[in-house]
């Protein structure tokens, strides 16, 4: 006879509908507010499946961004619930748990590009905290393809922070047509993970942005703070933020920041058609070097007029024989660069913060390639002074600084006037000027941020 095994688990209703939805769906989507049992639902899902499959010597694994939040998360409750199975095996140097049936429970990170990840098989994923997944290629290029050859399932899950990889996930599920796709989602008023109390306290002393976006699911609610919030809101009232392609014929300008082994470097890409500021792509790569990102640029069909780089890109790099980053991108890539001036003074970082606003409400934005983006420029505040009670008059050191940095670059960096006056210049490929209405002043420069060449 078979002694059945007991986990300490009582799902609540929520937590039903999610064990039962994966039952049914092979890849699911689930955002759930904060606080509200997300993680002891799919960490007992996990270890259902890994008791349950019936293929031979089955993986299932628990991955985050990083493997230190990974562990953080999910460890001690992975110990906890296993304890009571006969027989298991724990690795806390691994991070892996072994079930008597030979099912394999890992624990992950997917930095550094998921290449820890390479190489093996899943039968079943969770890929929690997805809305801080920077590179969405974790997912279609290494986690996906894991589970082809096994037929795994997989769950993708967090707290919604912006339009990133988690909402965009969501939404594409909910479009999806071949049936293998299934979604839930649960603000704070229908879990009942917390008391009715709670609740209204939360809501009477939380600001109403932080509590939109961190207990009801609100992707596209200001953040306190944010410098761009509302202007980005407004394009978004005004469908403004949208499909916005690459238009052949005109002269593309690119706006970096740079970074390598510890920051991201971030590019963002904009043409400038009709007086319109048009960002259509944008990329953010990390643990790179820069012949790494000028490879991937090069590879993109666009005919470039200048790249704008920040103040530390004329810092020489012994290995390349003393050669300067920006003499480095411009060799590399055949693209004249101007290197623009870092803001030292608080009046400095302030006219270009305001520039970049003036900027942005004149713009289009692509809400697909430029989706990280959006979300992080979204989420880039002022530093809090606690002690003051007030935001101070400097941004607040961040994930998301590096793509407001490169935008500012380009902003500050971008000039149509005398861009017109050298038509062609430096352009890879070709284009007709005369088809870009020039006569419309540089209107986000009201504060005369910009310096002449």
């Amino acid at each position: 006879m078979v002694k059945p095994i007991k986990i300490d688990y009582s799902p609540r209703t929520w937590q039903v509908e999610f064990h039962k939805l994966v039952d049914e769906k092979r890849f699911n989507v689930l955002i759930v507010h904060r606080r509200g049992g997300k993680t002891v639902a799919v960490l007992n899902e996990l270890i259902k499946q890994a008791l349950t499959c019936k293929k031979k010597n089955p993986i299932v694994a628990y991955v985050c961004p990083e493997k230190q939040q990974a562990i953080k998360n999910a460890w001690s409750y992975l110990v906890d619930y296993t304890s009571t199975i006969p027989g298991v095996k724990v690795s806390v140097t691994d991070s892996t748990i072994e079930l008597p049936n030979g099912a394999t429970i890992r624990v992950e990170g997917c930095d550094r590009g998921g290449t820890a990840l390479r190489g093996a098989y899943f039968d079943f994923v969770i890929l929690d905290e997805a809305s801080d997944i920077e590179d969405e290629n974790v997912w279609f290029q290494v986690i996906r393809p894991m589970l082809s050859d096994r037929i795994g399932k997989a769950v993708i899950t967090g707290t919604v922070k912006g339009e990133r990889f988690l909402w965009r996930m969501y939404e594409a599920a909910l479009a999806d047509e071949t049936g293998t796709w299934g979604t839930l989602k649960y603000d704070v008023t229908q879990t009942n993970a917390l008391a009715p109390a709670e609740i209204d306290s939360l809501r009477a002393t939380t600001p109403w942005d932080a509590f939109q976006q961190e207990y009801m699911n609100n992707p596209y609610a200001a953040v306190k703070g944010a410098y761009w919030g509302e202007t980005i809101k407004q394009l978004r009232e005004e469908r403004k933020i949208t499909h916005v392609p690459y238009v052949k014929g005109f002269p593309v300008y690119a706006g970096w920041d740079m970074g390598g082994l510890v920051d991201p470097m971030v590019v963002w890409f904009m043409q400038y058609i009709d007086g319109e500021p048009r960002l259509f792509d944008y990329l953010k790569m990390k643990d790179c070097t820069i012949d790494q990102v000028c490879a991937k640029i090069n590879a993109k069909p666009y005919s470039f007029a200048k790249f704008y780089l920040p103040h530390d890109a004329n810092v020489h790099i012994q290995h390349k024989e003393l050669n300067s980053k920006k003499r480095i991108i411009e060799d590399l890539c055949g693209v004249p660069c101007r290197v623009v001036e870092k803001p030292n003074s608080v009046e400095d970082i302030d006219a270009g913060i305001r520039a970049v606003d003036i900027f942005l409400s004149r713009s289009m934005i692509d809400h697909i390639k430029c989706g990280d983006g959006i979300a992080d420029i979204s989420l880039y505040t002022a530093a809090y002074d606690r002690n003051a009670g007030v935001f101070s008059q400097r941004p607040k050191k961040s994930r998301y600084e590096d793509s407001a940095d490169a935008l500012r670059t380009l902003v500050v960096g971008f000039k149509p006037a005398i861009e017109a006056r050298n038509p062609g210049y430096g352009v890879r490929g070709a284009y007709d000027p005369y088809k870009v209405n020039y006569d419309v002043q540089n209107d986000w420069d009201v504060y005369n941020y910009n310096k002449d060449l």
